[in-house]
């Protein structure tokens, strides 16, 4: 996820798992139906800039991601406000534990 300001929580500590819990991803079934699901934790955290990745252990195809408002602040410590993306194009990008094995993740910035 990118977005438009920073990405902390209102005491300027790095989001964490509790924010994962607070994302709605609603992926596609193979019946033909939706789901929603949140990921199991976040990445890329700490270093300051605006973008964060949601790690799903889920293989199915992305239709939206929801944020719901209130929860980090931007730099000048503004709340964001409620936010939604549909994902038109996905990117996936395999990530590594600390053992070098091949977990599954996604990167949902673009």
């Amino acid at each position: 996820m990118t977005w438009a300001g920073g990405v902390t929580k209102p005491s300027g500590e790095a989001a964490d798992g509790a924010e994962a819990r607070l994302y709605e991803v609603v992926i596609d079934e193979e019946n033909g139906g939706k789901t929603i699901i949140t990921p199991f934790a976040l990445g890329d955290l700490g270093d300051g800039d605006n973008n964060h990745k949601l790690c799903l252990d889920r293989p199915e195809t992305i239709r939206s991601v929801r944020f719901p408002a209130g929860h980090l602040t931007d730099p000048r410590d503004d709340l964001n406000p409620d936010t939604s993306v549909n994902i038109a194009q996905q990117n996936v990008e395999p990530l590594r534990n600390p053992k070098g094995a091949a977990m599954s993740g996604r990167d949902e910035s673009n």
